[in-house]
C-alpha cells in the first residue's frame, strides 16, 4: 500500500480530527483531481487518512480501474471496500456496470460482485452507498431509478434489503433546493446521516457546497455542517464518496478547533 505525504494545510485540517480520542480514519474519493503541494490524488483514487499515523494511504488506485471515477463507497469492518464507479470498469477480468456494487479487498487486490445492478428496473448509476449491519444498504443514484418495485428520483436516499427485495425512501430528494443530487452517504444512526451533494444545494433551510459534508437529523429535519469543503484541501475538493472507520470524530472537539459548530453527537460506526 503506497503511503502519501500530506501537505501542511491538509495535515492541519486532519490533525484537528485526530485530536479527539474518538479519532476515525476518513476514507474518501473526490469528483475532481486535487493537489496537495505537488501530491496529486486522482478522482478515481480511494484514500484513507489514518489519524493515529497522520498519513494518507492509497486503498485503491484509479489506474486499477482504468482511470474511472469511484463515485460510491463504504468501508466494511474487515477492511474491504464496497464501491461503485461512474463508468464501466474491469477488475480481475470481470466487467462491472455503474449500477453494480463491487467488493474489493485492498490487501489481496481481489474483487467480486457484491450487488448486481441488473436488479434495477431501468439503467442506473449508484453514486452513494452505505451498508447497514444487517446487510441492507442505503443508496442514491445519479438519475431516476427503480428498485424493488419502488420508483425514485436523483437526490432520493433509498434503503434496500436484498434479502427481501424491499425498498423504501429514507430521505426524499424533493426536500433539497438547488442541485440536491446526493453523492456520498454515511449513516450514524436511525435518525442521523452524513451526506454530500454534487453541487451547491440547500436542505431544511441551510445552504452548503458540493464539497461540504453535512449532518442531517431526519427526525428533527435539521442540518448542521460536519466537515467543510476546505477540510479536504484548498477548497476545490468535491467529495463524492465517503466512509469512516472505526468511529467518527467528536464534533464538539472539531468545533473547538475552528472547524465549525456541529450538531451531531459522537457515534460509533
Amino acid at each position: 500500500m503506497r503511503s502519501m505525504t500530506l501537505s501542511l494545510g491538509l495535515a492541519v485540517a486532519f490533525a484537528l480530527i485526530a485530536a479527539t480520542p474518538a479519532a476515525a480514519d476518513i476514507v474518501f474519493s473526490t469528483h475532481n483531481t486535487i493537489h496537495f503541494d505537488g501530491l496529486k490524488v486522482h478522482h478515481g483514487d480511494v484514500v484513507d487518512y489514518d489519524a493515529a499515523a497522520g498519513s494518507l494511504s492509497l486503498l485503491l488506485d484509479e489506474e486499477t480501474l482504468g482511470g474511472k471515477n469511484v463515485d460510491a463507497l463504504h468501508l466494511l469492518a474487515d477492511g474491504s471496500l464496497i464501491f461503485s464507479a461512474g463508468q464501466k470498469i474491469r477488475l480481475d477480468g470481470v466487467a462491472y456496470e455503474p449500477a453494480d456494487l463491487v467488493r474489493y479487498d485492498p490487501l489481496a487486490g481481489t474483487a467480486s460482485l457484491w450487488f448486481d445492478g441488473g436488479l434495477f428496473a431501468r439503467k442506473a448509476d449508484i453514486d452513494a452507498v452505505h451498508v447497514n449491519d444487517d446487510g441492507s444498504f442505503l443508496l442514491s443514484t445519479h438519475d431516476k431509478g427503480e428498485l424493488g418495485g419502488l420508483k425514485f428520483d436523483r437526490g432520493d436516499i433509498v434503503q434496500f434489503n436484498p434479502a427481501t427485495g424491499a425498498a423504501s425512501i429514507l430521505l426524499d430528494g424533493s426536500a433539497f433546493g438547488g442541485n440536491g443530487n446526493v453523492d456520498a452517504i454515511h449513516k450514524l444512526n436511525d435518525d442521523e446521516l452524513l451526506i454530500s451533494t454534487h453541487a451547491n444545494s440547500t436542505l431544511y433551510g441551510m445552504a452548503f457546497g458540493g464539497g461540504d459534508v453535512i449532518c442531517v437529523n431526519l427526525a428533527m429535519q435539521a442540518v448542521s455542517m460536519y466537515l467543510p469543503e476546505s477540510t479536504f484541501g484548498n477548497g476545490a475538493a468535491n467529495i463524492d464518496a465517503l466512509a469512516f472507520s472505526p468511529s467518527i470524530p467528536e464534533p464538539a472537539t472539531l468545533a473547538l478547533l475552528a472547524l465549525g459548530a456541529l450538531a451531531c453527537r459522537r457515534r460509533r460506526v
